[in-house]
């Protein structure tokens, strides 16, 4: 057990595993679409009872949620763990608090790790450290190896070992050629490819190029940077016919060609992450570090556009994009900063301020985007709030007012965008397997 504050976060292996009931809780269940308060048994992992509990659970935990939403277990698709390799920065075990306290029961970690995952028994170890950590762990494999986008990896060995997708991590295939390639082999497994969608020629700056970046006197990346080379994916998937998902959405231009491309039955999806749609480029007076993050934070019409396309469906999921740091990586010039930032634990937070509370996204399309959509991507079985599902649940306490301070992380690093931030909506209890793996003042 690990705490912070009133805050505490388990191990699966050392969480209760008693029966409990989550008494007077509001249950959003996309899968059926129940929006209903009512009470949630719980034994032996599994959901044992919805609604009036039965006289076998007198004697079982009673833990009252009443104003609380109970959601089916929510994923996070773009989680850096940093191990193997970086192990100051985040472990698996480390990064699985974090997830847990920020309401996650799953995460998909990326491949850039030290070394690369770019083979089957790097996928094993990654799938052996995660086994009673205090979420799922689904390794995403490299498309190439190293991350050096000239060879592909071998697919087969690694989803035989575990992996669930591919994706060369930060990196863009730069090479077309290459790209096809690898979208014809993960079609061929129909496995979903991760991709991060930089043109690496037009994206050798530091923020967003705009007006702002003239008047911070930082180096510029334009918007046609991430458009480009979505376009580029877009195109090559059309011709393999292999399923895409475009992690880190930032542009208006990008999200005008993915909804396009939709509509034209192209199988993809994509993805944003909170800070591009809590903050514009001109957020970045202050040269905060933790605002330094790829792609950047654009400008406040690209914004707006991320948030439109989260209620039309065109963006599917909401990622944390969780990329911790130490301090001596972040606090330095801006130039030389590393980019991005730690996430997972204030996703929630950030969403429910600046979207769900501003009625610009409901809350049932909020559980769809994260209760059900990340698990599609990655072609595995999403969790449900029946009797005799495996219970996996997500609980968060919406109108919960509180304050982002650095001291509060189960992370390693408190590389947030949001520090000293105020925030409306808090994740108060996460549960993997029916054992309570993070819980907060209860």
């Amino acid at each position: 057990m690990h705490g912070i504050g009133q805050a505490k976060v388990f191990l699966r292996d050392e969480a209760d595993g008693k029966d409990f009931v989550l008494k007077n809780g509001r249950i959003i269940n996309p899968q059926d679409k129940t929006d209903n308060i009512c009470d949630v048994a719980v034994s032996n992992g599994k959901i044992a009872a919805i609604g009036k509990t039965c006289e076998n659970f007198s004697q079982a935990r009673s833990i009252d949620l009443r104003g609380c939403l109970i959601f089916p277990g929510m994923m996070d698709l773009h989680t850096n763990l940093r191990e193997p390799g970086r192990e100051d920065k985040e472990t698996i075990i480390s990064g699985s608090f974090a997830a847990a306290a920020g309401g996650f029961t799953a995460v998909a970690c990326m491949p850039n790790t030290d070394p690369i995952t770019d083979a089957e028994q790097k996928v094993r170890y990654i799938v052996q450290r995660s086994e009673n950590v205090s979420c799922r762990v689904y390794p995403v494999g490299a498309a190439t190896k190293k991350l050096a986008g000239e060879e592909i990896a071998p697919f087969h060995e690694m989803i035989c070992a575990g992996a669930k997708a591919f994706s060369d991590g930060t990196q863009s295939i730069a090479r077309s050629d290459i790209l096809k390639n690898v979208m014809n082999y993960a079609k061929s497994f129909d496995a979903p490819l991760f991709c991060n969608c930089q043109d690496i020629n037009l994206s050798k700056g530091v923020m967003n190029e705009s007006k702002y970046s003239t008047i911070f006197g930082l180096r510029g990346i334009p918007a046609i940077a991430e458009d480009i080379d979505v376009t580029r994916h877009l195109i090559i998937a059309e011709y393999t016919k292999c399923k895409i998902h475009i992690t880190r959405v930032s542009s208006k231009g990008a999200i005008e060609k993915i909804r396009e491309y939709k509509k034209k039955g192209v199988c993809v999806t994509a993805a944003t992450s909170p800070h591009y749609l809590y903050y514009s480029d001109k957020d970045l007076a202050n040269y905060d570090t933790n605002l330094k993050v790829s792609p950047p934070i654009r400008g406040e019409e690209d914004r707006e556009e991320l948030i439109k396309a989260l209620s039309d469906g065109t963006i599917d999921t909401i990622v944390s994009d969780h990329a911790p740091h130490t301090s001596e990586e972040k606090n330095i010039e801006f130039d030389n900063a590393s980019f991005g930032i730690a996430g997972l634990e204030t996703l929630v937070g950030a969403v429910f301020t600046e979207i769900i509370h501003k009625n610009k996204l409901s809350i049932m399309d909020f559980a769809e985007k994260m209760c059900v959509n990340p698990y599609k991507i990655i072609g595995i079985p999403a969790p449900n709030i029946a009797v005799g599902e495996k219970a996996d649940i997500s609980v968060i306490s919406p109108n919960e007012k509180w304050l982002v301070e650095s001291g509060d992380f189960f992370s390693k690093c408190n590389n947030s965008a949001f520090l000293g931030k105020e925030f409306i909506g808090r994740p108060v209890m996460t549960i993997v397997d029916g054992k309570i793996v993070f819980e907060r003042n209860f």
